[in-house]
């Protein structure tokens, strides 16, 4: 049965997953739009990489007619001493694959595979080792075979790609060379695999690593939404529980060998969520509650990033803000008042945002944040990027306090938030009558794939503008009522 270079990669990582994509495909959750954003980016990134290998002949994606694919890649080889392909398509026996670079040289053949991340990883070289073993099948010598990642410490000057500085290439030929000796029997037992009914595989890491599976829903339907698996920073504590036979918490027995296996976070969480009550420390809340002086500034803001960077004097990856959403108090029983920016989208919109952000935010008091290390890493950045502003940022940066440290901490633990201390876990915990179910736009990423939506002109409907302004007004609307909720304690 064919096997293809990505079904490979699945059966690597589980072999049920791949009897499943290739029998029972109506199983798979369906792409979410977070997971086609990185697949769009990973093509850009491959169309941009194919630069440092110019002139180069694409094999047009006709999935109805892969034998004309590998067609016309053997006779561009058959025809020029020196070529350089972008997917090039080969077959040997069963197994088939697309390589993203291919460059014909007097030496042989290179490979480069592109991935638009900043580093090799295990499954890339197993990616790789797949197209070595079909093209020494194949009887072609391969003189290279690299990876191609992203360098993030580049910083583009806003006039033209460097592509030699962008991209890193590294070399593992010869590594690959012993991986590809191995590929063979994989391929066997894969295909013995295909050939027999549905493999009886449990749950495990491999759910999720090196990528989250697409028949998650279908192999976990017995786990509850409250389980093992709920024990925050668990550590492979939940999979030794859940191999003794644990599934749900009331399951477990918080016995002294029971006890000895998990943190006394996890001993909390339980009893809380049995009992179905509040733990709150007071003290502890009293004390970081009473470093918070007024004006209190709540504030948050949303950042997009780019693989492949636009920005005059910005790196691949940075996190680059373009919205926030600031409420303040003046005094305890002053009025709320908000102020908001989000930019424009044809417009780098990083002065623009710490301009305004700098004349909303009053000079004194404290600026509350959920998650410091957020805020403060970007506005670190700007601070070196539009140095103007720098004394005022390091001026807010020292009155800056992190909210969620009360729940990271469990100072406050509420059995709703499952372990977790996100604000999206916390807000309707605390206050339920406060949601972003009802919102076009529910979290951070969204906001982030949103915007640019608008920049790259996929959309430029006001509604987005909107539904952005409306998603990060709520996100300091709710740390004003988690505040307030915790000083009445």
């Amino acid at each position: 049965m064919p096997l293809s270079k990505s079904q490979y990669l699945k059966a690597l990582q589980c072999h049920k997953r791949l009897w499943l994509a290739k029998f029972r495909p109506e199983l798979a959750e369906p792409v979410s739009e977070a997971q086609q954003a990185i697949f769009d980016q990973g093509t850009l990134v491959g169309k941009v990489a194919q630069g440092l290998f110019a002139n180069g002949i694409e094999i047009a994606f006709t999935p109805d007619n892969f034998a004309g694919m590998i067609n016309e890649t053997q006779a561009l080889l058959e025809q020029h001493p020196n070529i350089t392909i972008y997917e090039a398509t080969f077959k040997f026996q069963d197994c088939f694959a697309m390589l993203d670079i291919l460059v014909k040289t007097p030496a042989g053949l290179e490979i480069y595979e592109v991935k638009s991340s900043t580093g090799a990883k295990d499954v890339y070289l197993e990616d790789l080792s797949f197209q070595v073993y079909i093209l020494q099948s194949l009887g072609y010598p391969i003189s290279k075979a690299c990876l191609i990642n992203i360098n993030n410490d580049y910083i583009f000057d806003g006039l033209e790609l460097n592509l030699e500085e962008l991209f890193k290439i590294e070399d593992f030929t010869q590594e690959l060379f012993i991986k590809a000796k191995h590929v063979p029997h994989l391929v066997s037992q894969m295909q013995n695999t295909l050939s027999s009914d549905e493999p009886h595989i449990d749950i495990g890491v491999h759910c999720s690593k090196p990528y989250k599976c697409e028949f998650t829903n279908y192999c976990w339907s017995h786990i509850p939404d409250v389980s093992v698996f709920s024990l925050s920073d668990a550590r492979g504590k939940d999979w030794e529980l859940y191999k003794q036979g644990y599934i749900k918490l009331e399951d477990i027995p918080l016995n002294k060998s029971t006890r000895s296996q998990i943190s006394s976070k996890h001993i909390q969480q339980i009893e809380c969520y049995l009992e179905n009550k509040t733990h709150i420390n007071q003290n502890a809340i009293d004390n970081q509650l009473s470093q918070i002086q007024f004006p209190i500034a709540f504030l948050d803001f949303e950042s997009f990033q780019d693989a492949i960077p636009r920005l005059r004097a910005s790196k691949p990856f940075e996190q680059i803000p373009f919205q926030y959403s600031l409420h303040i108090l003046e005094s305890p029983d002053g009025e709320l008042m908000h102020y908001e920016f989000l930019a424009k989208a044809d417009q780098d919109p990083r002065y623009d945002f710490i301009s305004s952000l700098m004349r909303d935010l009053p000079k004194s008091g404290s600026i509350v944040v959920y998650n410091r290390s957020f805020e403060a890493g970007v506005l670190k950045k700007l601070a070196c990027e539009v140095p103007e502003f720098e004394p005022e940022i390091n001026q807010a940066l020292e009155r800056f306090f992190d909210l969620m440290l009360i729940f990271q901490r469990r100072d406050y633990y509420h059995p709703d938030m499952q372990g977790r201390y996100s604000i999206k876990n916390v807000l309707p915990a605390l206050i339920p009558q406060l949601s972003y179910k009802d919102l076009a736009i529910g979290e951070g990423k969204a906001a982030s794939r949103a915007f640019v939506k608008l920049r790259d002109q996929q959309d430029l409907s006001e509604k987005i503008r909107a539904d952005l302004l409306a998603y990060c007004k709520l996100d300091t609307l709710a740390m004003v009522e988690i505040w307030k909720q915790l000083i009445k304690l």
